[in-house]
């Protein structure tokens, strides 16, 4: 596992923050362990967003209610809620982004460091030969060689984002891809006919497209009705496979704007 992966900045504070401290007086530290969890989970997140309507699989996992993890996302104005489909922490993106550019700075400067190392050394043996007063000496650059072996590592674990335990949680997907297939309306198989032959035709990009999936197909379904009241021709569903196939789920379609704020979630909910 990369140094620094599941990383990301903590406030020591954060408990204190006035959000925080309204989550814990409603929700006691359950409710602000939920809100951790959460956190991590967008951590882990290519964007750092994730589907709401998988918060009911989070709660069986973690061992809560899917009502009490929808109080903590949407009753306290610590997460953004994006059309309906997704939801974000503002300020976890804000510090991932400062932490990237951080980290790219850094090994920019490392870069420069060692072509002025390599620089040098080549400049070395000229120096030698023109100095009158040292016998002359003959330098040699020997490059250091990586082990392949060790570079295809790092390549697959780079490429295919891993569990703690430096495996791919293929358990966690299957089931985040079942979700995305019961909800699709067009003609489907079987959860294994289909989700093994998505993974054998987009292996080693599965973890970064599944979580695309369900709000792919959410914005569709928005764009079909809108449509259908406009009065406008709505083609009926592909197949499942054809879907997935002609990687439809990066389609982008013209849908309306939606009002994500729920009132009704803005009260306090508080349990016992």
């Amino acid at each position: 596992m990369s140094k620094d992966a599941y990383y990301f900045t903590h406030d020591s504070n954060a408990k204190d923050d006035p959000k925080c401290a309204l989550l814990i007086d409603q929700l006691g530290m359950e409710g602000y362990g939920i809100y951790w969890m959460l956190i991590e989970v967008l951590r882990d997140q290519p964007d750092y967003k994730y589907p709401l309507a998988l918060l009911p699989s989070l709660a069986r996992k973690y061992n809560t209610t899917p009502q009490k993890i929808e109080a903590v996302v949407r009753g306290y104005q610590l997460f953004a809620v994006e059309g309906g489909v997704v939801f974000m922490s503002e300020t976890l993106v804000k510090r991932m982004c400062a932490w990237e550019n951080e980290k790219i700075r850094r090994s920019l400067l490392a870069k420069k460091a060692v072509e002025a190392r390599w620089n040098r050394a080549k400049e070395l043996p000229q120096k030698c030969d023109s100095n009158t007063d040292v016998l002359p000496m003959k330098y040699e650059v020997i490059p250091i060689k990586e082990n392949k072996r060790n570079i295809n590592k790092k390549i697959i674990k780079e490429k295919s984002p891993r569990s703690p335990k430096g495996e791919v949680d293929l358990v966690s997907l299957k089931d985040q891809f079942e979700i995305f297939r019961k909800r699709y309306p067009g003609t489907k198989r079987g959860l294994d006919t289909e989700f093994n032959e998505f993974v054998k035709k987009y292996n080693g990009h599965v973890t970064e497209i599944v979580p695309l999936l369900l709000p792919a197909l959410e914005n569709l379904m928005r764009w079909r009705e809108q449509a259908a009241k406009r009065g406008e021709f709505v083609p009926s569903f592909a197949n499942l496979k054809t879907w997935i196939n002609q990687r439809r789920w990066e389609t982008e379609y013209p849908v309306e704007s939606l009002n994500t704020i729920d009132d009704e979630h803005k009260t306090s909910v508080k349990f016992d």
